[in-house]
């Protein structure tokens, strides 16, 4: 699976505080068993990576989660 790159427009209010632009990447690395102190969930390792500006706030992130079918993040890694 490729990671793909998207955007969204994501002012919903008449009142613009801010502008810019973040440019979000997605990939899924593999199914792996997970061991955390709640135990142990069968999930998937995705990269999430973000990077941009809004405002005065640089973003430029990648982080590393776990995720667990109906449980969500059990472990990270920014």
């Amino acid at each position: 699976i490729r990671p793909r790159d998207w955007s969204s427009d994501v002012c919903s209010s008449d009142l613009l505080l801010y502008s810019g632009s973040l440019k979000v990447a997605v990939a899924y690395l593999g199914a792996y068993q997970v061991t955390v102190p709640a135990g142990r969930y069968d999930a998937a390792l995705v990269r999430y990576a973000a990077r941009g500006t809004i405002g005065p706030a640089d973003v430029d992130t990648t982080q590393y989660l776990f995720l667990s079918p109906g449980t969500g993040i059990v472990a990270s890694v920014a």
